[in-house]
C-alpha cells in the first residue's frame, strides 16, 4: 500500500492550505476533520509517513492520537507534526515532545513558509531520503514557535469596559432569548448544558443557561473550568476537549476531576470592537460526540448570541434615550417636519464617508448601499436593492483571489440577529485590507444588520512597522532574536530547495562582563556596535547579520561550507583585534561555527555553534572554535 500524508485539521481554511502545501510536494494524502476520522484512515491504510494534527479535534482530541500513532510506529517512521492555536497546549506538548515523537509544535496560523518547510523536511524522511539514506532518522526539533506576544492586562481591561459598555454587567439575569437558543443548541448538537459566560476580570460569570444540574450549577456566578475558558477568552479561538477526564492538560481541573464536567467546548463571543467578551460554551458530564460540523454550527451560533446581547445593549441604551423632559419634546414637535430632508441629508452623508455601507432588513434583503460598496461591485446602488444577504456575500467575494475563504469566514447563522467582525485582504479593485462588521440593529418592524466595511490599510501597515521595530536591536541596528528567528527560517527553507550549503557563525564579546564593570555600560554597547559594523561591512548581501544574545552576534552565511564560515569567522576576529575604540578601548571576540546538516533542523546546528564558541573561550578566548 502507497505512503500516504494525513492531516487533521476541524478549521475548512486552514485544511485546504494544508493541503495546497502538501500537494505541491506531489504526494498522496487524506485529509480528516476529527480524531475519529484519522483513526478510521489508519485502520485501513496503516500509520501514515507523516502526521499533521490540531491538538484540539472533535471526538478525539490531538494528544490522544498522537499516542495512539506512537503505540503503532516510532518517530522515525512517523514523524509528527502538532499545531495549535492555544498557547498551554503548545506549551504542554513541548514537555511531551520526546514521548510523542514531534518533529515540531507550530502556533496557529504560522506562516506558509514556515508550514511548508517543516512539512518538506517531515515528508523527505518517507517519501524521499529514506529511501536514499539507510538509518536515516528525523531529529526531534527544537522548534516551538509562539504567537506574537499580547498585552493580557490590556485585553482584559478592554474586554471588562466593552462589557460595561454594553450594560451586560448591570443585570445578570437570564433572558428568555438567550435562554430558548441555549436550548435549541443542546437539543440540535445533542449536549447536556449550554452556558453563555461573560468573561469580568478573573471570573466567568454565567449570562444563560440551559440543561445544567448538580454540582454544575452550583458553579454558576463563580469560576467555571477556567483554564478551559481561558483559553477561548485569551485567543479569540474555538476550543474543543472531547474528553477532559483523558487529556493531559484539563483532566486536573476540579469538576473534571470529579466527574462532574468530560465533555467540552467552545467558540468566542466578538463585541463589537472586537474584543471578547466571553463564551457560548457546550458541556457535558459524558465525553463530547461533538463533530467538525457540530463545531462550525457552535461558531455560528456565536455569532447569533453576540447579535444578541448586542440587541441587549441597544435596547438599554434606547430607554435611556427615552427619559426626555419637556423641552426636547418640544424641539422634537419642531423639527418632526424636518424628517424627509433629514433622511436625503443622512443619504447624502453615508455616500460620502469612506466606508462601504449597507442594510439588511429583517428578511436578510438589502435595503440599503452606499455609493462607496457599489462602486467596490461596479454597480450602481439601486441595483443592489432587494438582493439577499447571501448574494451580496456572493458578490462581493468577487473582490478576492480565494471567494470560497472568504464566504468560509463571513459564515452567519441561517436565522436570527448576529454579529461579525472580521478583518480581511481585498485585492479588487485595488489591493488593501479592510475591517468588516455587521451588528443587528432595531428596525421599526423588524431586527436587520448593518455592515460597515473599513479600509484599515494604513492601520495595517502601520503595525508591520511596529511588528518590524519589535524584531529590532535598538542598539546595533541589527535584527533582534526573534527577528532573526523568523529570517533563519527562511534561509533553512531556501537552502533545502535548492540543496544548498549554510552556515553559522556565533561571535561573542571576550570579558564583556568586566568591560561593563571597567567603563560602564556604555562601553559594551560600544563594543557591540563596534562588533556589529565589522561583520556588516564584511558580510555579502544575502548574508544575514543577528544580535543573537546580550553579548552575542550571529552571521546565517548561506551557500557557504564550515571551512569557509570559519576563514569569514578568522577575518572578523582580526579586524576586531586592530580596532581600539575611544570609548570601549581595545577588545576581542570569540566564535563558534557550524554548517546545518541535511535533513537536521537549525537549532542542533546552533547549538554546535555555541559549543563551539564555548570551547573557543575555554581555550583562551580570542580564537573561531
Amino acid at each position: 500500500m502507497p505512503a500516504y500524508a494525513l492531516i487533521a485539521e476541524a478549521d475548512p481554511g486552514t485544511a485546504e492550505l494544508y493541503r495546497t502545501l502538501i500537494s505541491a510536494e506531489g504526494v498522496d494524502l487524506e485529509l480528516v476533520r476529527d480524531g475519529a476520522a484519522a483513526r478510521e484512515v489508519m485502520a485501513r491504510r496503516g500509520p501514515p509517513a507523516l502526521l499533521l494534527c490540531d491538538l484540539s479535534l472533535p471526538k478525539v482530541d490531538g494528544f490522544t492520537l498522537l499516542a495512539e500513532v506512537r503505540a503503532q510506529a516510532s518517530a522515525a517512521q512517523v514523524p509528527a507534526i502538532a499545531v495549535s492555536a492555544f498557547l498551554e497546549l503548545r506549551e504542554l506538548a513541548g514537555r511531551l515532545r520526546e514521548q510523542l515523537g514531534l518533529s515540531a509544535i507550530l502556533p496557529k496560523p504560522a506562516s506558509p513558509e514556515t508550514l511548508r518547510r517543516v512539512l518538506k523536511r517531515g515528508l523527505s524522511v518517507n517519501f524521499s531520503m529514506r529511501s536514499t539514506t539507510p538509518g536515516y532518522q528525523l531529529p526531534v526539533s527544537a522548534l516551538q514557535l509562539t504567537n506574537p506576544r499580547v498585552d493580557l492586562r490590556a485585553l482584559e481591561q478592554a474586554r471588562l469596559e466593552a462589557v460595561k459598555r454594553m450594560g451586560l454587567v448591570d443585570d445578570l439575569a437570564q433572558g428568555a432569548t438567550l435562554e430558548a437558543l441555549l436550548a435549541a443548541a443542546t437539543k440540535e448538537l445533542g449536549v447536556q448544558a449550554a452556558v453563555v459566560s461573560l468573561a469580568l476580570q478573573d471570573r466567568h460569570w454565567f449570562k444563560a443557561q440551559h440543561g445544567l444540574t448538580g454540582a454544575l450549577l452550583e458553579a454558576r456566578g463563580v469560576e467555571l473550568s477556567r483554564a478551559l475558558f481561558r483559553q477561548v477568552v485569551e485567543t479569540g479561538q474555538a476550543l474543543i476537549v472531547p474528553d477532559a477526564a483523558s487529556h493531559p492538560l484539563f483532566k486536573d481541573d476540579p469538576l473534571v476531576a470529579a466527574g462532574v464536567l468530560r465533555g467540552f467546548a467552545a467558540a468566542p463571543l466578538n463585541g463589537p470592537d472586537g474584543e471578547v467578551l466571553g463564551t457560548l460554551a457546550l458541556l457535558d458530564q459524558e465525553p463530547l460526540e461533538l463533530g467538525a460540523d457540530g463545531l462550525d454550527l457552535l461558531v455560528q451560533l456565536a455569532r447569533r448570541v453576540a447579535g444578541e446581547l448586542e440587541l441587549e445593549a441597544q435596547d438599554k441604551r434606547a430607554r435611556r434615550s427615552i427619559r426626555r423632559n419637556d423641552e426636547q419634546k418640544r424641539i422634537d414637535e419642531i423639527t418632526a417636519d424636518l424628517q424627509g430632508s433629514t433622511l436625503l441629508y443622512l443619504e447624502a452623508v453615508l455616500d460620502n464617508i469612506d466606508a462601504a455601507v449597507y442594510l439588511l432588513d429583517g428578511k436578510r434583503r438589502v435595503v440599503f448601499v452606499n455609493r462607496v460598496l457599489a462602486a467596490w461591485l461596479g454597480k450602481e446602488p439601486a441595483a443592489l436593492l432587494g438582493e439577499t444577504a447571501e448574494e451580496l456575500a456572493t458578490r462581493c467575494s468577487a473582490l478576492f483571489d480565494d471567494p470560497s475563504a472568504f464566504l468560509r469566514r463571513l459564515r452567519v447563522p441561517p436565522s436570527g440577529p448576529f454579529a461579525v467582525r472580521e478583518e480581511f485582504e481585498v485585492q479588487r479593485p485595488s489591493r488593501r485590507v479592510v475591517r468588516w462588521v455587521t451588528r443587528p440593529v432595531q428596525l421599526p418592524d423588524a431586527v436587520g444588520h448593518l455592515g460597515v466595511v473599513t479600509d484599515v490599510t494604513a492601520e495595517a501597515e502601520l503595525l508591520h512597522e511596529r511588528q518590524a521595530l519589535s524584531r529590532t536591536d535598538s542598539v546595533t541596528g541589527l535584527a533582534n532574536r526573534r527577528g532573526g528567528e523568523e529570517s533563519i527560517q527562511r534561509e533553512v527553507s531556501r537552502s533545502e530547495r535548492g540543496g544548498m550549503r549554510l552556515s553559522f557563525a556565533l561571535f561573542d564579546v571576550d570579558h564583556f562582563k568586566h568591560l561593563n564593570e571597567r567603563k560602564g555600560a556604555a562601553a559594551g554597547d560600544d563594543a557591540l556596535r563596534a562588533s556589529a559594523r565589522v561583520l556588516v561591512s564584511a558580510v555579502r548581501g544575502a548574508d544575514l547579520v543577528i544580535r543573537w544574545g546580550a553579548d552575542e552576534l550571529l552571521a546565517v552565511l548561506p551557500q557557504t561550507g564550515l571551512e569557509g564560515a570559519r576563514s569569514f569567522a578568522e577575518r572578523i576576529r582580526a579586524a576586531i583585534e586592530l580596532r581600539d575604540d575611544a570609548l570601549s578601548g581595545k577588545f576581542t571576540v570569540s566564535c563558534g561555527v557550524s554548517e546545518l546538516h541535511q535533513g537536521e533542523d537549525e537549532g542542533e546546528a546552533l547549538a554546535r555553534a555555541e559549543e563551539k564558541l564555548q570551547q573557543a573561550k575555554a581555550a583562551g578566548r580570542n580564537r573561531v572554535g
